[in-house]
């Protein structure tokens, strides 16, 4: 005889939550999938380590081209490939970048209810909340990003000026 065993108030809980945090974009591995998670929750107080290969998935979920991304970061092309092809850890300074980068394209296209191709064409616009300036231009500095984030937060509500 098989018993049923229903599941408890608090497993069913654990169960939405983990639902509501995962990544709106799934990812070619589980290893990168976990990076990406990880990354998404960074809080900028802990360590963690993100190897440099890392770097190719951003394409992934951005669909920008290295000079872009690179622009982004505020790297050189040349320092994002080595770095990219390098399975060493990256420095904090480059997971803080890559984190707020990686949160933008999150809630922007979770704003954009998963239309990229608008989300897309929303950075490359200017808006006049960003001083007339486009978002992807502002993406290079940490004050830019934040600006760009505090917008799409807006778009999000609906709350405009």
């Amino acid at each position: 005889m098989t018993q049923i065993v229903k599941k408890s108030s608090i497993a069913k809980y654990r169960d939405v939550s983990k639902q509501l945090n995962q990544p709106k974009h799934k990812l070619k591995s589980k290893k990168r999938d976990k990076i990406y998670y990880r990354i998404l929750k960074y809080n900028g107080i802990e360590n963690i380590e993100v190897p440099g290969s890392f770097l190719n998935t951003i394409q992934d979920v951005t669909a920008l081209p290295v000079p872009e991304i690179a622009k982004a970061l505020n790297i050189s092309k040349s320092t994002y490939y080595r770095r990219a092809s390098d399975t060493n850890m990256l420095d904090m300074t480059y997971v803080d970048r890559i984190s707020s980068l990686l949160k933008i394209y999150e809630k922007g296209y979770d704003s954009f209810e998963g239309n990229k191709e608008e989300f897309h064409d929303w950075l490359n616009t200017k808006i006049p909340t960003l001083s007339y300036k486009k978002p992807i231009e502002l993406l290079k500095t940490e004050s830019g990003r934040i600006a760009v984030l505090e917008t799409i937060g807006r778009i999000k509500y609906n709350v405009y000026g």
